[in-house]
């Protein structure tokens, strides 16, 4: 097993939004959308991540998403998905749109 970069897009396979904080360090966050993402060109391989830009009355099953690398305390990063094709100002050079990923 190793891993491998991901050259195609990636969709939402699944997802739940959050109402409950299960930790007091997401407590802030509530509600926050938790997806189940899929990468069809790494063999259907599925990453647990979160959505930021997610709306509770909308289907997102199927949505192109693109990942972003959040950085944290301590220095780490956490992998989070947007919408494919969009952008979000600040912070924007974290943004890896799929067309780059080729």
């Amino acid at each position: 097993c190793a891993w491998v970069e991901a050259h195609g897009p990636a969709r939402v396979y699944s997802y739940a939004w959050v109402h409950h904080a299960m930790h007091e360090s997401v407590a802030a966050h509530v509600p926050y959308l938790v997806v189940v993402v899929e990468f069809p060109d790494c063999g259907g391989v599925r990453l647990v991540s979160n959505l930021v830009d997610g709306a509770p009355d909308e289907d997102l099953v199927g949505l192109p998403v693109e990942l972003h690398w959040e950085p944290v305390a301590g220095g780490g990063h956490l992998p989070r998905f947007h919408r494919a094709g969009t952008r979000r100002g600040e912070g924007e050079e974290r943004w890896l749109p799929s067309a780059s990923r080729n």
